[in-house]
């Protein structure tokens, strides 16, 4: 880890700027949230370096969308079939 800014806007990185220009730092690789405002600076001032997002944040978006999937489908069957979709809820 190389650096941890104090927020969540891209201007919490104004520090992780400085200390890139000054060291002439070849970075490669950017672990970090799903921020959008991130993900854009990342892409602004690193547009070559890999970005790597963390497993909770990803995990958590994607059960969010299957939650929105098995609600929806949920509304367009039957009784016993809602029952089956509900029981296969895993983690």
């Amino acid at each position: 880890m190389v650096y941890v800014g104090d927020g969540k806007g891209s201007e919490s990185l104004n520090g992780f700027l400085l200390r890139i220009t000054h060291s002439k730092a070849k970075i490669s690789t950017v672990a970090m949230d799903m921020s959008k405002a991130y993900i854009s600076w990342v892409e602004e001032i690193l547009p070559n370096a890999q970005k790597v997002f963390d497993h909770f944040h990803v995990i958590k978006l994607m059960n969010d969308k299957l939650g929105k999937i098995r609600r929806r489908t949920a509304k367009e069957v039957n009784e016993e079939q809602k029952t089956l979709i509900k029981n296969q809820r895993t983690y």
